[in-house]
């Protein structure tokens, strides 16, 4: 259905649709880029505002020297809030603050009954497919990006910024 309501018939519909980050960003940085995301410095504090650090959709941080910048992802996000969490504690405490790098780059497509397909690096290098695809997939989404027990040992370990999967 069009957004006038005509329906047209397919036999094969593919929808894409962009990423923004939150329009509270604005409220926070000076700047936002075209996504809405704040620039942070090395150690993630915002541009601008020296005294927030900001991680995940929100934010575009440099990953790598070699000028890739974080995407829209859980990949990023949950390494970036390792780094912001740790970089506001020892801020606090007076302690030397972290620079967030995340050299490692994956993607992960999931096609349904054909399986799914891995790629590593920028240029997205594809490693697995098929059933390997699907089991990485499986992997990803149920251990690596899954919350850490209830449990306080487990949780605070979780939150290392150190932690890489690969």
């Amino acid at each position: 259905m069009t957004g006038t309501g005509e329906r047209l018939d397919a036999s094969t519909v593919i929808w894409t649709g962009g990423m923004v980050a939150s329009a509270l960003t604005g409220q926070v940085a000076p700047e936002v880029d075209r996504q809405g995301r704040m620039a942070v410095t090395g150690d993630l504090r915002v541009v601008g505002a020296k005294d927030i650090f900001g991680a995940g959709d929100v934010v575009r941080a440099l990953t790598d020297d070699e000028g890739h910048y974080s995407l829209m992802s859980c990949q990023h996000a949950q390494f970036m809030g390792r780094f912001a969490g740790h970089n506001v504690a020892a801020d606090l405490l007076g302690l030397p603050t972290r620079e967030y790098r995340q050299t490692f780059y994956a993607t992960c497509l999931d096609l349904g009954a054909w399986g799914a397909v891995y790629t590593e690096g920028w240029d997205r290098d594809v490693k697995l497919t098929h059933a390997e695809g699907k089991a990485r997939k499986i992997l990803i989404n149920t251990q690596w990006i899954y919350p850490p027990a209830p449990d306080r040992v487990q949780a605070l370990a979780a939150g290392d910024p150190d932690i890489q999967y690969a």
